[in-house]
């Protein structure tokens, strides 16, 4: 959220929401610098274009962002944090667990947490003590200076997660620009049989393809469903072992 003092974005609003709306728009940007704001008579175009972006991506970044969370929750079965509470889910040891439920039962008002049987029977209601708990320990978390490590691992989460909700978006981009630009090369090689010099256009164009075109492959192969969860975990992780910190 913007900061109510300085009016500025704070450190998650640029890291986790504006910067992925930049990353994702870079070639495009690019070629609005290439073409249009190293022109001096539209000098005036650049700082708009900035703040423009900045306003927008505040609130872009974080909606394409959370309609792909809930989509990749389902398929993970459920919230990382939630999950990791689960008896039966083996990615936080027996001992740590039983730790952390036992600080969440006696911290968290009105939680009773279940034993592995009392969830097999009833896994939803389970699960909703679960993510009271994760909500609790969300509030109590609040302090980004105490706790600057989980707020390190929520803007890093947050950074991937709306990256990857922009992905659709992102490569028809790319793709378009790349078509774009293959029309331009096809023109303007049939013209240079006419022409004594080539002209720098030309180069332009070809790079401006070469960035398009390694944005478009790293976009595809690289920012994926697995990539998202590597840090959802982390940051799962680390915000259920504010538990011991909390109790200390």
């Amino acid at each position: 959220m913007f900061n109510k003092t300085k009016f500025l974005p704070d450190k998650y609003a640029v890291s986790a929401r504006i910067v992925p709306v930049v990353l994702s728009l870079l070639p495009w940007l690019v070629y609005f610098f290439v073409k249009v704001s190293l022109d001096v008579s539209n000098w005036w175009f650049g700082p708009i274009l900035a703040i423009s972006l900045v306003i927008a991506a505040e609130h872009i970044g974080r909606t394409f962002g959370k309609k792909q969370e809930a989509k990749l929750f389902e398929v993970w079965g459920g919230m990382p944090s939630v999950a990791m509470l689960r008896h039966r889910d083996k990615r936080i040891d027996s001992m740590t667990k039983l730790r952390y439920h036992k600080f969440l039962q006696e911290s968290v008002p009105n939680l009773s947490v279940p034993t592995p049987e009392e969830e097999a029977k009833q896994p939803e209601f389970a699960d909703q003590g679960y993510s009271a708990a994760c909500s609790w320990l969300r509030e109590q978390t609040r302090d980004k200076e105490k706790f600057h490590l989980l707020t390190e691992e929520n803007i890093n989460y947050g950074f991937r997660r709306n990256i990857f909700g922009l992905k659709p978006f992102t490569i028809t981009l790319d793709l378009l620009l790349v078509a774009l630009h293959i029309c331009l090369l096809v023109l303007m090689s049939i013209e240079l049989q006419w022409m004594e010099t080539v002209p720098t256009s030309l180069f332009e164009s070809m790079g401006i393809s070469f960035i398009a075109l390694m944005h478009l492959l790293i976009v595809v192969f690289i920012i994926n469903p697995g990539w998202v969860r590597t840090q959802a975990e982390t940051y799962a992780k680390r915000l259920l072992s504010s538990c011991d910190e909390l109790q200390k």
